[in-house]
């Protein structure tokens, strides 16, 4: 089965990325899967902050970067795990 998390949990007021929450991090780790990091650029403006309703089309970019395996990460390195992902993203 595969889970899509928002790491950050909400969207920033602005267009930098927030920090991650953990908990994507922790089941990742729990379950010993790896973590696929997606970056979705472009979709600000499709769903108004706040709601849950696609207000208008949007082009948007979607990237997949190469995997992340958790095999090397202790259950309790989510914070070293988070780092990691968030670090792949600020490309």
């Amino acid at each position: 089965m595969s889970v899509l998390f928002f790491p950050e949990g909400t969207r920033s007021e602005t267009n930098e990325m927030r920090e991650f929450q953990n908990g994507a991090f922790k089941l990742a780790l729990k379950e010993k899967k790896p973590i696929l990091p997606i970056i979705l650029d472009g979709t600000r403006d499709a769903i108004p902050k706040g709601s849950w309703i696609f207000s208008r089309r949007v082009d948007c970019t979607l990237r997949v970067l190469p995997e992340i395996d958790t095999s090397q990460f202790k259950e309790n390195e989510f914070a070293r795990l988070k780092t990691e992902a968030q670090a792949k993203l600020k490309i």
